[in-house]
């Protein structure tokens, strides 16, 4: 940030390190490599289906796949919405298509607890849901199964509705005050949305007609609908389609399946535009050795507050804009060819018993001259934006981590930085406190 920079009294001495948060603190950024994008889907779509508790209960046949074929999304959304309609008003707020390589049955086995009511609307509970195999081109965007999940305004009660080959042969509600904290956190998906074919296309053309014609069989596919809301927390963002391929089998019930080493890509399409999301197009394994940890290729040093200098200085130009309150802490170590593409950062802090996110100005990592190497703007680094070096730029001990804290003194404010791993270190976290 430059020799110039006025130092600032320091907050009192803290941990170089403090334990990592709970892993539930925020839903990483779906497109990492290494999260699978069926942890987004069973917290959020499969709340229903899968989630509610798979503890026994009763249940009937199984629900056979549809006879139809598979469908894009707008049709799968047309069939939920006219399963839905006899029962009351509904906004639908995600979405997941699903072609598997292999037929698969998910049991069903749902019970729920009190103040809390199931209500199925397509027959019996049945034990199971059949997901058949998919047959045809996985770059079309249509899906055998597509998994929707409405929300009533107002009330907060859920609709599921499973679309199997075309049929709506699945549909649940759960109401009441214990079965939901979803009302009014999660804005609906649009009816104008980009439609599944379009966002594969656009996958396709990123990355994706590669990754297929290197797998000619054995690849499954999850297409995920989301709003701008749900990832990460505490934002409003265009609704996103995350497409994710993989050779492994696809984890449908929260244990992930055990297997050979195989391969992924996916990739992230804003869906009011159709553009696919810089830096999100990523290739990686499955069933693989476990990632390794963040903390170990990368290592910061104690913090140090100063004031941003000069005049008219931005994050993009010096890494701390003029007169901000901005940490920075140096580089310790730097090992296993760690780039900045390798690691998300934001800032944290603590309110009562929950961690708030930040509002912090932005992000930038220097080199030994002061120079800004990449940075990135807002409370969370989403994507690096190239300095006098790219987001694939090797970290190395000469470097620097500034923090742009905004013109509010942090001191004494018990912030933290937290460090989240992507690519080989996906999965793994390292807090610093600030």
């Amino acid at each position: 940030m430059g020799d110039d920079a006025a130092p600032v009294t320091p907050p009192p001495p803290v941990p170089a390190v403090v334990p990592p948060p709970a892993p539930s603190r925020r839903l990483r950024l779906p497109w990492e490599p290494g999260l699978t994008i069926a942890v987004v889907a069973i917290a959020v779509v499969l709340l229903l289906l899968l989630s509610l508790a798979l503890s026994g209960g009763p249940g009937g046949k199984d629900t056979p796949a549809g006879s139809g074929a598979a469908v894009p999304f707008s049709s799968a959304r047309s069939l939920g919405t006219q399963a839905g309609a006899p029962h009351g008003t509904w906004n639908l707020y995600t979405a997941i298509g699903v072609d598997l390589a292999n037929a698969t049955s998910v049991p069903l086995n749902v019970t729920v607890g009190s103040n809390c009511t199931l209500t199925p609307y397509s027959g019996p509970l049945p034990s199971s849901l059949t997901i058949p195999a998919f047959t045809g081109n996985l770059a079309s965007g249509v899906a055998s199964e597509w998994l929707l999940s409405f929300l009533q305004p107002g009330t907060g009660s859920e609709l599921a509705v499973a679309v199997t080959n075309g049929v709506a042969n699945l549909v649940l509600e759960l109401s009441g005050p214990s079965c939901s904290n979803l009302n009014g956190t999660l804005s609906p998906i649009p009816s104008t949305i980009v439609d599944s074919p379009a966002a594969a296309s656009a996958v396709a053309a990123a990355g994706a007609a590669a990754f297929l014609q290197a797998h000619s069989s054995g690849v499954s596919l999850e297409m995920v609908l989301f709003p701008g809301t749900l990832i990460p927390p505490q934002f409003s963002s265009s609704p996103e389609w995350i497409f994710a391929y993989s050779t492994c089998p696809l984890d449908l019930t929260g244990t992930p399946p055990s297997g050979p080493a195989g391969s992924t890509f996916s990739a992230a399409v804003n869906a009011s535009s159709g553009n696919v999301l810089p830096q999100s197009p990523t290739s990686g394994t499955c069933n693989g050795p476990t990632p390794l940890p963040i903390g170990s290729a990368l290592s910061l040093g104690n913090p140090t507050l100063t004031r941003g200098p000069g005049t008219g200085g931005t994050v993009a130009s010096q890494g701390c804009v003029s007169g901000d309150y901005c940490y920075s802490l140096s580089v310790t170590s730097a090992s296993d060819n760690v780039s900045p593409a390798d690691f998300q950062i934001e800032v944290l802090g603590n309110n009562g018993p929950n961690e708030t996110l930040y509002p912090s100005v932005g992000f930038a990592i220097l080199n030994v001259e002061g120079q800004v190497v990449v940075y990135a703007t807002g409370p969370v680094e989403e994507v690096w934006t190239s300095g006098v070096g790219t987001p694939n730029t090797l970290v190395s001990s000469t470097m620097t981590v500034s923090i742009d804290m905004g013109t509010t003194n942090p001191t004494n404010g018990g912030y933290f930085l937290v460090v989240s791993g992507t690519g080989p270190f996906a999965g793994s976290e390292q807090s610093y406190g600030l």
